[in-house]
Formats: structure tokens, sequence, C-alpha cells
């Protein structure tokens, strides 16, 4: 995945009751209008992922850390990282760490590369979910509103200028792709090799 000039790759990272490796997951930002505060980015889409989203998560569950990647005109990207320590306070318990709720990352562009997907793990989903995988209840519909305003929060922040959702490519040269919508799937998704030890 390249990361070009204005562009970053943000990550959360959490740990789960149990399992010493963390789970991840990831989301471009369009950062080119922060200036260059990068801490402050960090902070702002820190605090409001946990502001709509922490409701989500089992209290098994703790968002450790976040992460911002970003690309630099030559030279290795700059890291900046945030200590969050945020427990979940769902209290329902987790699914295993290799099942995870979908996110798809739709686009006005069409065609394959122009879509993509971000995994939340620890959701609280125990009493939420049937055996062939599907969300129970509004779960999916209530995680799909909670990103949607996690996503008008970072285009409205207000330190740094808008900081808008992107799909980060790998081909070059290859300007990333705007993210129109967050929506959860309907049925959750599985990692196999995460059962291998």
């Amino acid at each position: 995945m390249l990361i070009p000039v204005g562009y970053a790759d943000y990550i959360l990272r959490w740990s789960v009751s149990g399992d010493t490796e963390l789970m991840q997951s990831h989301i471009g930002l369009d950062v080119g209008g922060a200036g260059g505060d990068y801490d402050e980015v960090l902070d702002e889409a820190s605090v409001a992922f946990s502001t709509r989203m922490n409701a989500f998560f089992s209290d098994e569950v703790i968002l450790v850390e976040t992460e911002l990647v970003v690309g630099q005109d030559g030279g290795d990207p700059l890291t900046f990282q945030k200590v969050m320590g945020t427990t979940g306070t769902d209290s329902a318990f987790p699914l295993p760490p290799n099942v995870a709720v979908l996110i798809k990352k739709n686009t006005a562009s069409g065609g394959r590369r122009n879509r993509g997907r971000m995994y939340l793990p620890g959701i609280g989903l125990t009493g939420d979910v049937t055996p062939a995988g599907v969300l129970g209840g509004t779960l999916a519909a209530d995680i799909s509103t909670a990103m949607e305003l996690w996503r008008a929060d970072l285009l409205a922040a207000a330190n740094t200028g808008p900081l808008t959702p992107v799909i980060l490519h790998s081909e070059v040269p290859s300007l990333p792709t705007v993210v129109t919508q967050l929506s959860c799937e309907p049925k959750v998704a599985t990692q196999r090799r995460r059962l291998r030890p």
C-alpha cells in the first residue's frame, strides 16, 4: 500500500482478554489540510471513533492505541501514536478473535480497486449473531449509523480541517479514492488463519 504526500494510514489496535496478539484495522485519511499537525489529526480521529463506537465493543476488549502513518515526499513515512486504553462498554462476551464485523468502504467509483473494507474485532456479538453468522436485530444498522457519524466527524474536524476517509492503493501512480459511505455488512467476516498457531 502506497501513502502519497498529504495522505495517511490510520490504524486502530485492540487487545482482548486472554490473547497476547493485538488486532488491528486500517483506513486511509486525507490529511493535506492539517498543516502538518498530525498529533492533532490522530487525537481528533481517535476521540471521535471512541465516542461513536465504544458502546458496541465488548467490555473484554480494549482499544489499546491508534497510529497515523503519514506519506512523505521521499524518505520513510512519519509515524505518530496515541495511547488510548479505552475499554468497551457492551457486557456481551466477544466472539473469537478470528471473527469480526465487516465495514464496507463505499466509493463513487466503480471497479474492484475502488472498493475497500475494514474489520472491527471485539464487537459484543454473542447474543446478537445467528449460527449462520448473521447479525441480529438492528445491530448492523446501528453500527452503520455510528460509522457514518464518525465519518461526518472526520469531515467536520474543527482543529485540522476535513479529514476525508480514502482508500489507499498499491499501484503507481494512483491517487487514493474518496470513501463516500461506511456501512456494516449484515454477516460477520472470518479470518481462518487466526485459528492456526
